[in-house]
This record gives C-alpha cells, sequence and structure tokens, in this order.
C-alpha cells in the first residue's frame, strides 16, 4: 500500500506526514509538495483553480457550479502539476545518490500502483533530468504552460462544466487553453531544441512557446484583479476586494528576500495524513476515565463532537453530543480539552465557549499552521509567555502558555528554527525547562510531560484536522 507522504490542498501553506516521512524521503516530499504550491502561487491557471477553490468553501448557494469547474480546470492540469512536482523529487534524489537514479526511474514506471501515473506525468520531462539546467527548463515550461490567458475563453462558459471541459479539450483549443497538451509540447520544442546541439543553459522557452505557437501571459496584480472580476461576473456573486489577492503563496513571503521556492518550502506544516488509530462511533457517551485518556472537543456543522483518545487500548470514541453534555462532562472530569483554534474561535464568536471554558481547567489550542503564518496571532494573544519544547515524531512541538490565560498555544515548526530561534533571543517567549512541577504548577490540573506526549499523539494520530471547518483566524 502506498501512503500519502504529502499533500497541497491550495491552502498558504502545504502538509506533509511526519509519521510515514523521515529523513531523505521526508526532504525529498517537502520539494514534491512546495513545487505544487510554487506552480499554482505564481501562474494565472493556478491562481484561478485557487481562486475557485476558495469561493466554493465561502458561496455554499454556488459551492456545486464553482467546485465543478475547479474540478475541471484542475483535471486539465494534473499531468504537469505531478509532472514538474515528480521532477523535483527526482532531480533531488539524483543529487544525493546519481548512481540509483536510473533505477528509481525503471521502479516508476513498472510499478503497479499510483507511482506509474506519476511516470506518465513526468516522462516529458526526463531527457532533462541529467542536464545542469535541468530544473530552469522545467519550470519555465510549466510557467508558461500554465501562463493562460483567460480573457480568450468564451464568457459565461465557467457556470457549466461540461462545456467548459468540452471546450478545453478541443483539438483546437488545446495549444492555447489546455495546460497538459500545452506542457507535453513544448518540452518536446525543448527536446528538440537539445537534439539540434544547443546547449540547455541557451535555450529560451519563451523564443520556442512563441515558434511554436503558444500563447501565455504572466500573473500580476492587474491580471489578478482581472480574473477575479471575471469571475465575478461568470457567477453573479459579490466579492471581497481582498480575495483578488488571495494567493496560495503568503503575501509575507512574496515579500521576503531570498529564493521564492525555499520560502516557500520552509512553510512545510507537519500533518497526519493517515487515520492510525481504530474509530468507533456511539450512541452515548462512552464511559470517560480521567487518567485514561484524552478529550478532544470538536464543534461541526453546528453541533458537537466528542472524541475520547483511549491511551491504553489504542481506540478513539466519538460522540455527538449536545452543549449541556458537553459542559456536565467537562466540570465533572476536570480534564483538560483539546481543540483546534479554529474552533476555538467559532465557539467564541457564536457564544459558546464561556460555560466550557469556565468548566475546565486549561484548552490546549492546536495551531494548524506553520509558526510564521500563525506567531502574529499568538504574539497578538500572550503577553510575553512562558515557552517550552519537545521534539516528537522528528518535529519540534512548542507549547506557548501565558499565566494569565487558561489557554495554552500547540505550535510546530519543523523547518523554520531559525525563525523562533530568533524570536526566542528577541524575547517574544520566555523559554523554560519543561518539569512535572512546573506543569503542575501552571495548568491548574495534575498533568505530567508523559501527558503531553498523550496530548500530541492525540492530535496527531486522530487527524484531529481532519474534523474542522474552514475558518480564517487574523494573522496580524
Amino acid at each position: 500500500m502506498v501512503v500519502e507522504a504529502g499533500h497541497f490542498n491550495h491552502e498558504s501553506f502545504y502538509r506533509f506526514d511526519p509519521i510515514c516521512t523521515r529523513g531523505k524521503e521526508r526532504q525529498y516530499t517537502l520539494f514534491h509538495e512546495t513545487s505544487h504550491q510554487y506552480l499554482y502561487g505564481t501562474t494565472t491557471y493556478g491562481y484561478i483553480i485557487g481562486l475557485l477553490d476558495r469561493l466554493s468553501i465561502i458561496n455554499p448557494n454556488d459551492n456545486i457550479l464553482i467546485k465543478s469547474a475547479a474540478e475541471v480546470l484542475s483535471v486539465n492540469a494534473q499531468k504537469i502539476n505531478e509532472g514538474v512536482a515528480t521532477f523535483f523529487e527526482l532531480f533531488m534524489k539524483a543529487i544525493d545518490f546519481p548512481n540509483e537514479l536510473d533505477s528509481c526511474i525503471k521502479n516508476l514506471k513498472w510499478s503497479e500502483d499510483i507511482r506509474k501515473k506519476y511516470y506518465k506525468a513526468v516522462e516529458d520531462l526526463l531527457p532533462f533530468i541529467k542536464q545542469k539546467d535541468g530544473l530552469k527548463l522545467a519550470l519555465d515550461i510549466a510557467d508558461i504552460a500554465l501562463g493562460v490567458d483567460f480573457s480568450k475563453i468564451p464568457r459565461n462558459i465557467l457556470r457549466n462544466s461540461k462545456e467548459l471541459n468540452r471546450f478545453i479539450v478541443d483539438s483546437d483549443n488545446v495549444k492555447q487553453f489546455r495546460p497538459d497538451s500545452r506542457y507535453s509540447i513544448l518540452a518536446k520544442g525543448v527536446l528538440n531544441n537539445i537534439k539540434n546541439q544547443q546547449l540547455p543553459s541557451e535555450i529560451c522557452v519563451d523564443k520556442i512557446a512563441e515558434q511554436l505557437g503558444i500563447e501565455y501571459i504572466q500573473l500580476n496584480s492587474d491580471i489578478q484583479f482581472k480574473l477575479m472580476n471575471w469571475i465575478r461576473e461568470e457567477f453573479s456573486i459579490e466579492l471581497d476586494e481582498k480575495l483578488c489577492f488571495y494567493n496560495t503563496i503568503p503575501k509575507q513571503v512574496l515579500m521576503s528576500s531570498g529564493n521564492l521556492f525555499i520560502n516557500l518550502y520552509k512553510l512545510g506544516h507537519p500533518t497526519p495524513l493517515d487515520k492510525r488509530f481504530n474509530i468507533v462511533t456511539c450512541g452515548s457517551v462512552p464511559e470517560i476515565n480521567r487518567e485514561q485518556g484524552i478529550l478532544l472537543l470538536h464543534w461541526q456543522n453546528e453541533q458537537f463532537v466528542m472524541v475520547f483518545y483511549d491511551v491504553k487500548e489504542g481506540i478513539c470514541y466519538n460522540y455527538e453530543a449536545k452543549y449541556d453534555e458537553v459542559v456536565n462532562i467537562c466540570q465533572r472530569m476536570n480534564m483538560p480539552v483539546i481543540l483546534l483554534l479554529n474552533t476555538y474561535q467559532l465557539l467564541k464568536d457564536n457564544n459558546l465557549l464561556t460555560n466550557i471554558e469556565n468548566s475546565v481547567p486549561v484548552f490546549f489550542l492546536y495551531i494548524d499552521m506553520p509558526y510564521q503564518l500563525s506567531k502574529g496571532y499568538i504574539k497578538k494573544s500572550c503577553n510575553k509567555p512562558d515557552a517550552f519544547l519537545f521534539e516528537h515524531y522528528e518535529v519540534p512541538f512548542l507549547f506557548v502558555k501565558d499565566k494569565r490565560k487558561k489557554y495554552c498555544f500547540i505550535q510546530t515548526f519543523a523547518l523554520n528554527k531559525d525563525l523562533m530561534a530568533k524570536d526566542i533571543r528577541n524575547k517574544y517567549f520566555n523559554l523554560v525547562s519543561i518539569s512535572d512541577e512546573y506543569i503542575r504548577r501552571n495548568f491548574s490540573v495534575n498533568l505530567n510531560t508523559e501527558d503531553l506526549i498523550n496530548i500530541v499523539h492525540a492530535i496527531f494520530l486522530t487527524k484531529l484536522n481532519d474534523r474542522e471547518p474552514v475558518y480564517e483566524i487574523s494573522i496580524v
């Protein structure tokens, strides 16, 4: 069975599974997912898909129409996205293990599972894998192939996914509007130039595109504004102009110095991508033993879902609970509760938090995004709080506790330790040594370091993030 090691879903960061990826294999996964975010965040075609995906969440009335349009566009760019991502992964492997590259490609080609799909996607780029400028050629091909000029697509076509797909795959249109076809045509054009003795470093992909009759445009703020207006007209919906500049690449990354690709690489966020525990759905409240497990609380589809993680049995018990039941259990058990920060905000906004907050000794709020995107929120919420660290799954976990507050943030910073070190030097946090005595003194409940490890298990091994609604926290 092939386990999903990484995932990019048009968020402002990508995810990797810290349990099934270690060492070099984790690094290759990170490069693969970074390339997805790069392509979606820097091209017109990627921007449109990301924007539609976003709109399908915040516009429930048009959800199906918008999502269908995004799916059609995604399908017609699947080969190029997986091809370039796989090329990056192979290129990095070739640097580390040059003698194993051929066997690695052969294994991809003859595999009987999903990996064969990756071989078919990357096949057009494989002639460049041993070229010194191979990465640049692959990115230049992708930039142009995904630089589709949407102003030349017929009006009112996005609302009809079947018509949209028919238009894109029409043989007269594929060269201008179907990224997968543009990708293959460009790759063959570049290869022909190399066969004609032209050095890869001297190849200009945009000139080859011009010779092949492939038009393209580059993404910029003016193009983003025009594309958003087009979407507004197509679906007859009101849009906040802030959405115009919604991008899968965070603003602070776009504006930061250094190599954009490397800065995106640091946005990898450790996330469980595969359930590791049995999930048992209960018709009534399960027997909860404070000494035996961890309680997680979700607010999903305007109702509560409690998950009790039984540490000894390795089983999670699900129960859909009423508000009064949740408050009663929290009061009776006097145990900490784990929430995603998103859920905490939703409960607060819907006036459902106060009684629960008064019933528990402490909330552990897990922030499901990279530290560089959330640190502004943490700093705004806490005044020089205590912080302590421990590592699990080769991932550093940061616990941030303001002594005046009832909640403790849990944050990971797997790929940007230098940023955390800088904030500690600047005294945003008071770094303390973790001990059972410190925990008991500051968490108003009988906890120890072993309990904190179980809390991390509860967050990761039950896929806590899977259950959560999309919610924007205010990041400053």
